[in-house]
């Protein structure tokens, strides 16, 4: 294996509870805590936090899951306010606080995922599956149960916490 590093906060990470971990494609390694976002060089780290009143910063500081789309975007899941974009060519950020317009409460953000046509799904708190529509830059919705949204702090079927692909048949997602 090799000389074996060991990271943490003693040498400058900046939170004790670490969730994802992405190697971007222009080859930094990007770190969900729950402090906020890190962007690892190699040598230096970087630390995106959430000014709740600044809509140029991430919109959450526990980030609990990474994807980068085919357009040099990372995608970035809030627990509890929502999903972020950060454009790694410009460095600009656009939060999505919250995916829909409707009266449901829970805003957070589970899980991501980049199925092979390049589409990124998003596993929410309590809106069940959705879907990023890059051309319209919104979110279509699948929701296992719509009479019951939750907020996230019981059960239920449009609370979902994890994606996964069925690998014998494709286009179809474990939730």
């Amino acid at each position: 294996i090799g000389d074996l590093m060991v990271y943490d906060h003693n040498n400058g990470l900046p939170a004790s509870l670490y969730y994802a971990v992405c190697q971007s494609s222009d080859g930094y390694l990007w770190i969900g805590s729950s402090s906020g976002l890190v962007r690892f060089d190699g040598k230096r780290y970087k630390i995106y936090f959430s000014d709740y009143a600044d809509t140029n910063t991430i919109a959450d500081n526990v980030i609990i899951d990474l994807v980068e789309d085919d357009n040099q975007n990372l995608w970035m899941a809030g627990l509890y306010q929502g999903l972020s974009k950060l454009n790694l060519r410009t460095g600009k950020i656009k939060r999505y606080a919250c995916l829909s317009k409707d009266n449901t409460q829970g805003c957070g953000i589970n899980s991501l995922y980049k199925d092979k046509e390049g589409e990124i799904w998003i596993g929410t708190t309590g809106r069940g599956l959705a879907r990023y529509l890059p051309q319209r830059d919104s979110f279509e919705f699948f929701i296992p149960d719509p009479s019951k949204p939750s907020d996230g702090s019981e059960p239920n079927a449009n609370l979902i916490t994890d994606i996964a692909p069925d690998h014998t048949s494709s286009g179809l997602f474990w939730l």
